[in-house]
């Protein structure tokens, strides 16, 4: 299988830092706005992944805040806009636009009306996407051990040694406890774990939100 846009921007360095500069030189050209998705030279998908990686691996914690704010800008990028590119002018404009100048509904009231409802249901989808891309964003940062604090990295690791010895106790007391299991029939042994089982099964369940749109693989 031929690699994709998604492996290359895993892989390369400057394949990663081509998609993402495609990105911040369209909106240095044109400015701030609404976009519509076409107008992107990669898959959205794919911009966002090599955001994620950069800000996830960079050393640089201000190349770092930079991505960071350059992820939140594909949200400007919205399906349905087509080439209107609706800046913040041409959107203030259209929520001003009279209406029912006549004193009743006309067609082009009707078509205006239509119009700015359009552009507000894009206008919120962008805003919600914001939103996700800036959780995405701040998960990356913590992923990236290099910008933290030193007392950062020294909690973590010390976490990491305190979890290890959890789970090491847990798994102690659990045997401990089993062994007097081990010496009573079968069927009540089925019947006193019965409740346990359940309780284990709902706290296995994954929870409603997972970071399943983080695509980062390193090795």
């Amino acid at each position: 299988m031929p690699p994709s846009d998604l492996d290359d921007v895993r892989h390369y360095v400057h394949f990663r830092r081509k998609v993402i500069f495609s990105v911040s030189e369209y909106i240095e050209k044109h400015g701030g706005g609404l976009f519509d998705i076409s107008e992107l030279d990669f898959d959205k998908k794919v911009v966002l992944h090599a955001y994620l990686i950069e800000i996830a691996k960079n050393t640089d914690k201000t190349q770092v805040d930079f991505f960071a704010i350059g992820a939140t800008l594909l949200a400007s990028f919205q399906p349905n806009v087509g080439r209107r590119r609706l800046t913040a002018d041409k959107f203030q404009k259209l929520l001003l636009t009279p209406l029912f100048a006549g004193g009743e509904i006309s067609e082009a009231d009707r078509k205006s009306m239509s119009y700015q409802m359009e552009i507000l249901k894009i206008f919120n989808s962008s805003i919600n996407e914001r939103r996700e891309i800036w959780e995405q964003v701040e998960y990356a940062k913590y992923l990236n051990s290099s910008i933290q604090t030193p007392l950062e990295r020294l909690r973590r690791r010390a976490w990491k040694v305190i979890r290890l010895f959890l789970r090491v106790v847990v798994v102690g007391v659990l045997l401990m406890l089993a062994l007097p299991l081990l010496l009573l029939p079968a069927q009540r042994r089925k019947e006193l774990l019965a409740v346990p089982s359940d309780w284990i099964n709902k706290l296995s369940e994954p929870p409603a939100y997972e970071w399943r749109e983080i695509w980062l693989h390193f090795k």
